[in-house]
């Protein structure tokens, strides 16, 4: 590892370039991954270091250093994971939750708005019409 590393200079890989600086606080495996790919701002990086640090980096650009510990799949994951928390996650992250439990709230309230409906007016022959209108 190069002489500068980070605080867990124990865990680093000992094939990191001279960026590892640069790098998660947590090195691992893929940190050589992590770093040629984020480049100057892989520091942005998640904590944990993993192997979807890539796709954390590229979807949070230069806020990624707000995402959850422990990177996952997608961000929306990250979100759900993070849980109380959620302020920690990306600008793009909380954006798309907000959206997404927006979205959610909405479809469950007209599935409920309906299945009223149908037991209320439904339930009689000539009042389908008037139901479905």
């Amino acid at each position: 590892c190069c002489s500068i590393c980070c605080t867990t200079v124990v865990l680093c890989c000992t094939i990191c370039s001279t960026t590892v600086v640069l790098g998660c606080s947590i090195c691992c495996t893929t940190v050589v991954l992590c770093c040629s790919i984020c480049s100057t701002t892989v520091v942005l990086c998640c904590s944990i270091c993993s192997t979807t640090v890539v796709l954390c980096c590229s979807i949070c650009s230069t806020t990624v250093v707000l995402c959850c510990s422990i990177c996952c799949t997608t961000v929306v994951l990250c979100c759900s994971i993070c849980s109380t928390t959620v302020v920690l996650c990306c600008s793009i992250c909380s954006t798309t939750c907000a959206i997404q439990i927006h979205l959610f709230f909405f479809f469950i309230t007209k599935l409920l708005y309906y299945v009223v409906l149908f037991v209320l007016c439904c339930d009689v022959s000539y009042r389908v019409v008037l139901c479905y209108m």
